[in-house]
């Protein structure tokens, strides 16, 4: 088979069925290694499994917050300090 757009285009329409969905990612979302993310991904969700599964929530410095993964609390950033606080399964930096 020689490789063009026609070409490709057709092997992706042959390999993309319903089986495949696109999940958003969230901003600073991380995802585990053979992960099978079946959801959106939150801001800040660190997610691993199969099917995915929320383990927790991470910082902007990529650190691990110390906050169930689910309901609500309010966490510290190991590294830079800054607060967040998670109400109702959402998590934002608070200012």
């Amino acid at each position: 088979m020689v490789f063009n757009l026609q070409n490709y285009i057709k092997l992706f329409q042959n390999f993309h069925n319903d089986d495949y969905k696109i999940c958003p990612l969230g901003v600073l979302g991380m995802i585990g290694t053979h992960t099978n993310v079946i959801k959106n991904v939150q801001d800040f969700e660190l997610l691993a499994g199969s099917p995915a599964r929320r383990l927790g929530w991470v910082s902007k410095a990529r650190e691990k917050l110390d906050l169930p993964p689910e309901g609500s609390g309010e966490a510290v950033c190991p590294k830079k300090g800054t607060r967040y606080v998670l109400q109702k399964n959402i998590l934002r930096e608070d200012s």
